[in-house]
């Protein structure tokens, strides 16, 4: 009786139009991914280029006496790794001095301080680059960890295909709080939208420390110069500078990921997310276009149920099973890349945290206008 009564209701197939949408656009986008990973071959481990391994580093000193040992112990033939002082003011250079003596392949450089000249992170990065001895180039971040010792063999694999771009995924250890439950599940969502991206040929973003190219693609596009006035962006504003003319390839495993720990605080959260999202406005109309929609989809599914819900409360059971059913497929089609990305207790969780997140997504571009500039690292 109560379908019956439903059908009628203009606002009902206007309902039902916007979820049959918003089925056909998951499935669509999504899709690809799924069927890109569930079609995997097996790796080819003939062939692997030399890698040098990029590190730019502001008084990390304690960061980087765990990090060298443990890229170190890279499953990888040939690699080295080269680690830029970016001004610190800590034991930095001592640390690196020490490390130096006991890995001959490891590289220091370093970016003096100066009144006349803030040269930041990307500064720090090119002096890196133009000191790497090899033509494939991956980055990590100081205060990073490898989730096992054959990382580097996963850019190696996709690089030996030809690929001169590759972007992998950067994750956070879990930890009993609310704070980094959220930060996983945001991070995860933003990760299942730039890989999915990847695959429909549209990339525009990738993780600093995580992530990888070549020297030839940084110089013939003038590395950060266009860009290089702002303190953010050398991962996604390069990748969105090179994307029409890179051959781009995306790792999905558990053992080619990069773990760091998340934020402890709202605010320290906040002023980070507040960082991110300063670059989005130097994207391309197509990039901010698609990101726009990607977000407006998710808030749209919330937002037709809510307004069904008091158009007729009356028949508030009704919307339940088609509310859970598109959550269902959305879970299905996402779970093979979050497998391969972070802990399932957070995918789980996704359902009930995503409303919290969105809201959250809604709020730091807003922040984000009452602030100054950030630096990269203090």
């Amino acid at each position: 009786m109560s379908t019956v009564y439903l059908a009628g209701q203009p606002y009902f197939v206007v309902f039902i139009g916007v979820i049959s949408f918003l089925l056909i656009f998951k499935i669509l986008w999504y899709g690809r991914l799924w069927l890109r990973l569930r079609n995997q071959t097996k790796p080819n481990d003939k062939n692997l280029p030399p890698i040098s391994i990029i590190v730019a580093a502001r008084n990390e000193a304690e960061n980087l006496m765990e990090l060298i040992p443990a890229i170190f112990q890279q499953d990888y033939p040939e690699f080295e790794v080269v680690v830029v002082d970016d001004c610190s003011y800590d034991n930095t250079q001592d640390v690196l001095i020490a490390l130096e003596s006991r890995y001959p392949k490891l590289k220091k450089t370093f970016v003096k301080e100066s009144n006349k000249f803030q040269g930041g992170k990307k500064f720090a990065l090119t002096i890196a680059i133009k000191s790497a001895n090899y033509e494939h180039l991956v980055f990590t971040d100081a205060d990073c960890r490898p989730s096992s010792t054959n990382w580097l063999k996963h850019f190696g694999r996709s690089f030996s295909k030809g690929n001169n771009l590759v972007i992998g995924y950067g994750g956070f250890y879990p930890q009993k709080s609310l704070v980094n439950i959220l930060v996983r599940t945001d991070t995860l969502q933003i990760a299942l939208d730039y890989f999915a991206a990847i695959v429909w040929r549209m990339p525009y973003m990738a993780v600093g420390r995580n992530f990888g190219y070549t020297k030839s693609l940084f110089f013939k596009h003038k590395g950060f110069a266009k860009h290089a006035h702002l303190k953010s962006g050398d991962d996604d504003l390069f990748v969105n500078q090179v994307a029409k003319d890179a051959k781009t390839d995306f790792i999905l495993a558990k053992e080619a990921i990069t773990l760091s720990k998340s934020e402890t605080s709202f605010s320290a959260w906040f002023n980070q997310k507040k960082r991110h999202v300063s670059t989005f406005k130097f994207y391309p109309l197509s990039k901010k276009t698609l990101l726009s929609f990607l977000l407006f989809s998710r808030l749209l599914i919330y937002i037709s149920f809510a307004f069904m819900e008091v158009l007729f409360p009356t028949y508030a059971l009704t919307f339940i099973p088609i509310f859970i059913g598109l959550w269902m497929v959305r879970m299905i089609l996402s779970y093979l890349p979050a497998k391969s990305m972070t802990n399932l207790t957070v995918f789980w969780r996704w359902p009930l945290l995503e409303p919290l997140v969105l809201m959250l997504q809604l709020v730091f571009p807003v922040l984000k206008q009452f602030d100054k500039e950030i630096s990269w690292k203090h």
